[in-house]
């Protein structure tokens, strides 16, 4: 009976083997760590199913003494083999035969060990564009995790480039990790004060804090050495009209504009702004330029069909319907 319950304990730390290094190879994207960890518990338990087999063997051995003397040595425990193989003699071949068999059977299983990590661990680009590369492949499919353990390799090994601090920041902003995102944008402001990006993310985070007068002064430095930075007018006129400040809003957003930055979003807004102001003429072409860059704004049509002649009016707001109802041309 106990011997069944050690060979049924035997194949159970066999199987726990099997487990971790599956795990290894379902998970080893998320990092080395848990590769280390699934490598480290797949050979704690082969280590522990030998170690059950040896006693296995060795209780059989007790049981059945009548076994021949090269059947006994083959299944005696580890210790007692190893004594053997210390005290072996010159002539004594079977021995010497068996020294030399785990020597070389030892030096090829690291040999293969040895590649297994190699080909798990190593990078075709060990320097840190390969961190870099490997980071923004996680980055661009969405595996935040491992992005973040590849841009730490990065910043480690390239500490003095600020764009590697701003990327991996910008990691922990979409994750809503803002106190992480800023630590990693000062320490690239400490390195170029005139970063731009690291500048504009770092007002874009106070900007999603609610924090608005920081995130325009923040940004607002930007425009000192860079005054064509459109994103930073841009947020600069958010954080504005978000606290209903329109005419301020209404000036960094048309400094957008005349910068080149030109989509239906802004010219919409510019529109409604020059609207509430009473500036007709400016919102009808405003509203019609929406219009240009993005044929589907039915409130662009509908504000139109309100503002023009009646001539012209009944038109867009024939449009407006098309488009609220789903309607083709």
């Amino acid at each position: 009976m106990a011997s069944g319950q050690q060979k049924q304990s035997a194949n159970w730390w066999l199987f726990t083997a099997g487990i971790f290094l599956l795990g290894g190879a379902l998970f080893w994207s998320i990092g080395a760590v848990v590769i280390y960890i699934c490598l480290g518990g797949a050979a704690f338990c082969t280590a522990q199913y030998l170690v059950k087999t040896w006693d296995q063997k060795a209780e059989v051995q007790r049981k059945y003494p009548q076994k021949s003397k090269q059947e006994t040595t083959s299944w005696e425990s580890l210790g007692e083999l190893f004594k053997k193989l210390l005290e072996t003699k010159p002539g004594d071949t079977p021995q010497k035969k068996l020294l030399i068999t785990l020597m070389v059977g030892s030096m090829m299983s690291f040999f293969v060990l040895a590649i297994i990590l190699n080909v798990i661990f190593s990078s075709d680009d060990p320097d840190n564009a390969g961190y870099l590369r490997r980071a923004r492949d996680f980055y661009y499919t969405s595996q935040y995790d491992s992005a973040l353990y590849y841009y730490q390799l990065a910043t480690s090994a390239d500490p003095d480039n600020p764009d590697v601090y701003v990327e991996h920041g910008n990691i922990f902003m979409i994750t809503d990790r803002y106190e992480n995102a800023l630590t990693l944008y000062e320490k690239a402001l400490s390195i170029n004060p005139r970063h731009s990006d690291a500048q504009y993310n770092k007002g874009l985070v106070y900007y999603e804090q609610g924090r608005y007068r920081e995130a325009i002064k923040v940004t607002t430095n930007i425009l000192y050495y860079d005054p064509s930075y459109y994103h930073a007018m841009l947020l600069i006129g958010d954080c504005y009209y978000t606290q209903n400040q329109l005419d301020s809003a209404l000036r960094f957003y048309e400094g957008a504009y005349v910068n080149n930055y030109k989509t239906s979003q802004l010219t919409y807004m510019l529109a409604y702004l020059y609207d509430t102001k009473g500036e007709t003429a400016k919102a009808i072409g405003l509203y019609k330029e929406t219009i240009d860059l993005d044929s589907a704004n039915a409130d662009s049509y509908e504000r139109l069909s309100e503002l023009l002649p009646p001539e012209e009016a009944n038109w867009y707001r024939t449009r407006a319907a098309q488009i609220k109802q789903g309607t083709e041309w």
